[in-house]
């Protein structure tokens, strides 16, 4: 009888040990596995998550596990994988990520399972003991937590004890899956767009600004070839608007296919008495993903000529900044005026800005003498140091020169006054004294 008891009690062990397992296996028929491998735009890197999520509530004698591993087609992460295994109670996951490249195969396998987590009890130690036993190899002990003494009427569990240190690992499966970065064969600059439209058929490509508000805009956009490229990496496309001329590079410029960025006051250099070369950038697009750099050809982004002109009213803090529709490369003649005889004599600009032909061919009819044009349009450089705001500047004024309007053989106030008075008559708006002129009358028409 006294040999028949352990026996009886070791057969008991091994009926619990089989009748827990086939519960496990059971179950674990509708364990699930998941498997993704994807490309996170924003970081540059392609991720690996698996995860195994059993269907039962309790993990009194098994626990989930997975193992994932990630490579690709050209080695650059050939033999490299991971194992990160949380527990969440019910569930676990596990993720490794690798820089991506574009234009290879990501690859990533994962093997989901469950362990068996047994519980024995010794009472020679006192202890409470917790086996993984791996069918590949023999158990060991994970950890050991000492309760204290058993009472006395569990002194014949040793027997079962022994019967279940024969854990094993339960293999559910495994997942399989892999994702493929198109290539990037080139990133181009399709277009540079701002607010006014180029005027100089010189450069009929560049878009034209200033710094005005409503006029200091650059819209970007960049495309990706080929066009499976655009879909999967224009987050990532990087800007670079440098300095060229009268500016400082723009810091920190928008990502992304689309971009939007703005020349104000701070980003070009100080110009209070104007300046002579038009303000223009430097663009380029760039594109990273992993070890993979693309560029773009750069393009200019350039003042042209009527904003050139324009950009000194700004600079030098004029009351108004003229339209860009009243600057003229030429306009047609009057009977008796051309275009020309209005230019600015600095002779910096070809784009004009005068605006009273028709008003100085009704004085010419009216007077019915020769008038001589000595000034019309200045631009605000060319004005320096007249008044602030004269009306030359904006094309509304011309110094008309004074001579023997009256034939008696002198030039003097007789002959001025003449003149001024035909003005006034016509409708001129505004007429400087004679002390300050003399030689000409200045008329204008404000």
């Amino acid at each position: 009888m006294t040999g028949l008891l352990p026996r009886t009690f070791t057969a008991m062990a091994l009926f619990a040990m089989a009748w827990l397992t086939a519960g496990v296996c059971g179950r674990a028929q509708s364990t699930e596995g998941y498997l993704d491998v994807f490309y996170d735009s924003e970081l540059g890197q392609v991720f690996a998550f698996a995860g195994t999520y059993p269907d039962y509530e309790t993990l009194t004698y098994y626990d989930p596990k997975v193992d994932v591993s990630l490579w690709c087609s050209d080695n650059i992460c050939s033999g490299w994988n991971n194992t990160f295994t949380v527990d969440y109670g019910t569930y676990v996951y596990a993720e490794i990520s690798w820089p991506a490249k574009a234009g290879v195969t990501y690859y990533a396998y994962a093997t989901h399972s469950l362990m068996l987590n047994w519980m024995a009890f010794d009472p020679e130690i006192y202890a409470y003991w917790d086996y993984y036993g791996y069918s590949s190899g023999p158990p060991y002990v994970i950890r050991v937590q000492v309760w204290g003494p058993l009472p006395s009427w569990v002194r014949w569990l040793p027997p079962l004890a022994a019967a279940l240190l024969y854990a094993e690992i339960i293999d559910l499966g495994s997942s399989e899956a892999e994702m493929s970065l198109p290539p990037i064969q080139s990133i181009s600059i399709t277009s540079v767009q701002c607010p006014n439209d180029n005027a100089d058929v010189r450069w009929p490509w560049f878009a034209s600004f200033t710094t005005k508000s409503g006029e200091n805009n650059m819209s970007l956009m960049a495309t990706l070839s080929p066009l499976e490229a655009e879909a999967s990496y224009s987050s990532r496309i990087r800007w670079n608007v440098r300095e060229i001329a009268e500016c400082t590079s723009i810091p920190n410029p928008p990502s992304g296919s689309y971009a939007s960025v703005y020349v104000t006051d701070s980003l070009v250099t100080p110009a209070p008495n104007g300046r002579t070369q038009a303000i223009s950038y430097g663009v380029t697009a760039s594109i990273d993903v992993g070890v993979t750099h693309r560029e773009s050809s750069e393009a200019l982004v350039i003042q042209d000529g009527i904003d050139k002109l324009r950009q000194q009213y700004l600079d030098m803090q004029k009351n108004s900044v003229p339209d860009r529709s009243n600057f003229a490369l030429d306009l047609p003649a009057t009977p008796h005026f051309q275009f020309s005889e209005g230019a600015c004599h600095c002779g910096q600009h070809d784009w004009q800005l005068w605006l009273i032909m028709d008003n100085l061919e009704a004085v010419r009819v009216s007077f019915g003498h020769p008038m001589i044009v000595n000034s019309g349009y200045r631009c605000p450089i060319h004005n320096l140091p007249y008044a602030t705001n004269s009306q030359h500047i904006y094309g509304k004024a011309a110094d008309i020169d004074v001579s023997d309007f009256n034939g008696d053989g002198l030039v003097n106030r007789a002959d001025w006054d003449m003149l001024e008075q035909v003005a006034r008559q016509v409708g001129a708006t505004y007429i400087e004294p004679y002390s300050m002129t003399g030689a000409w009358v200045h008329m204008d028409w404000r």
